[in-house]
């Protein structure tokens, strides 16, 4: 598979909604550092951030790749103790450097996720996962 079918399976599957692709872009250096130092295998690596409507991104050292994955939350447990779905995509390390790359192109294609990142992101701030709400 072409990373240019990749990135728009990516952008069409998870990032429809432009705020998510917002909060991504404002993880992007955070998620790039992490999957540096899971390349370099230096350190542990254990990361997972939150990016909307109950899907996050994590790194996890043994597994290299950077994952994207929607999670829900079983009946009777508290937040924090989210299960993953299949509903994801996980990206190898040379894929996310491609992916990286590749923006430009993704955001000259769907204009509307180019002009998504200061409108947005104050919004997609205020939710937390599994629709708490912080104030």
């Amino acid at each position: 598979m072409s990373i240019l079918s990749i990135l728009y399976l990516f952008v069409i599957f998870l990032f429809v909604c432009h705020f998510r692709w917002a909060r991504l872009k404002s993880l992007l250096e955070e998620i790039d550092v992490e999957a540096k130092e899971l390349n370099r295998e230096t350190r542990h690596v254990c990361y997972k951030s939150y990016i909307g409507d109950n899907f996050f991104v994590s790194l996890n050292t043994g597994v290299r790749c950077v994952d994207f994955r929607k999670f829900y939350l079983p009946y009777g447990l508290e937040v924090g103790n989210e299960k993953p779905t299949r509903t994801g995509l996980a990206l190898n390390l040379e894929e996310w450097n491609d992916f990286l790359a590749s923006i430009p192109l993704v955001e000259m294609k769907y204009r509307r996720l180019a002009m998504a990142v200061s409108s947005t992101m104050q919004d997609v701030s205020q939710y937390t996962p599994f629709g708490a709400r912080t104030y």
